[in-house]
């Protein structure tokens, strides 16, 4: 199984201590060697970096530990592959723009294929949400961007 570290903060704050202790169980002080992680929002940017090395000897999670970046919200994602090749694509966070939003995802196990014939509950749930509120998505403001100059969610 996968590893994962997140943080929500209350004001903008350094994870550089966080990630370095989780970065090490990539691959050094645990088997979590098959690839790694982060998503770091920066207003309503997104900010990723993704390696299939082992998070503990990446150059790219070096750079990270590095790099000072305070945020209000990240995730990290360190891969131990139960199926799926060591590769970028299986790499996560996963990330994606819909509605105006930088969207990001990582998880723990295993997903099925989707088909479309077997649809689920909560995607069925999303696309009619997406469907009936299509130009309405301000009254929202988790979900679309606000009419107010200067908003933040």
């Amino acid at each position: 199984m996968c590893q994962l570290l997140g943080m929500n903060c209350a004001t903008p704050t350094d994870f550089s201590f966080s990630f370095r202790g989780f970065a090490r169980r990539g691959g050094e002080t645990d088997k979590h060697e098959h690839g790694w992680g982060i998503a770091v929002y920066e207003g309503r940017g997104l900010r990723t970096f993704l390696d299939p090395l082992p998070a503990a000897s990446s150059p790219v999670a070096d750079l990270v530990e590095r790099y000072p970046m305070k945020t209000l919200n990240m995730m990290a994602h360190i891969r131990y592959a139960t199926q799926g090749a060591v590769e970028l694509e299986n790499v996560h966070p996963f990330q994606r723009e819909m509605w105006g939003i930088q969207w990001s995802f990582c998880h723990n196990g295993e997903v099925p294929k989707y088909t479309p014939q077997r649809r689920s509950r909560s995607a069925q749930s999303l696309h009619s949400l997406s469907s009936s509120h299509e130009g309405h998505l301000h009254e929202m403001p988790l979900l679309g961007r606000s009419q107010r100059q200067n908003s933040t969610f």
